[in-house]
């Protein structure tokens, strides 16, 4: 990962009417409001357009669909291969990705995908270094957590005892 070049951004997604429903084309999202829609644009900026990505925790497909309508070949994969809903129009693996997965495919990407899934995992070094070693020379990695700092976060915390998607 020494040539790898690292881009920090911060979404401040603000949750508005309008801005994104909880549903991409029906397929339900399990991201805060407006985050699929951010991590698109930061795709469309970064990556070669018509770039192979690889959408890890894909949940149902909606970050899938709305990449690959806008031009990306997407591969999927998530370890509940049930939960997933575009089996018929996109390649999908699944994979434990607190596991070595990253030879579970057989080419490389030129960007990897993986939205609010790191803080799940037990060893978000690893899933990194998998993700890293998917990547084509100078390809990217968009990763994204939620902020459990918001008021937000901290008032779901305070009226159900849990995080949001937690």
């Amino acid at each position: 990962m020494a040539d790898a070049e690292l881009l920090v951004h911060s979404y401040a997604g603000r949750a508005t009417a309008g801005d994104e429903a909880e549903d991409y084309q029906g397929l339900p999202i399990f991201a805060f409001p407006g985050l699929h829609a951010f991590a698109a644009a930061k795709a469309r900026a970064e990556l070669p357009p018509g770039g192979r990505i690889l959408d890890v925790a894909a949940g149902s497909g909606a970050l899938a669909r709305r990449l690959a309508d806008q031009g990306f070949d997407v591969v999927c994969c998530d370890a509940e291969p049930q939960a997933f809903l575009l089996h018929e129009t996109h390649s999908f693996v699944a994979a434990d990705l607190n596991q070595e997965f990253a030879a579970l495919f057989d080419d490389l990407f030129d960007g990897v995908v993986g939205l609010e899934i790191i803080e799940h995992l037990e060893n978000p070094r690893h899933f990194v270094r998998q993700c890293a070693a998917l990547l084509k020379p100078g390809g990217g990695l968009i990763v994204s957590t939620p902020n459990l700092d918001t008021p937000r976060s901290i008032l779901n915390f305070v009226r159900h005892g849990t995080f949001k998607f937690f």
